[in-house]
């Protein structure tokens, strides 16, 4: 996913933009950390990023459908 993909999804979320959460969805989706990394990079649990990762992607699905 590009950066600015990323950003364009995350305002169709309720994810505040410097959460953890966020940041890690980042480093996942965009720099391809896996989800184990980026948690122990930014010192909080896999499930935290994990559940901004599917809300992502679930928001990136339903725009493909739209479009």
């Amino acid at each position: 996913m590009t950066s600015q993909e990323f950003q364009t999804l995350k305002q169709l979320t309720r994810l505040k933009p410097d959460s953890v959460a966020t940041l890690g969805a980042y480093l996942v989706l965009c720099n391809g950390l896996t989800q184990v990394q980026a948690s122990k990079r930014l010192g909080c649990t896999q499930s935290i990023i994990s559940r901004a990762v599917r809300t992502l992607l679930d928001r990136r699905r339903i725009a493909r459908q739209v479009a």
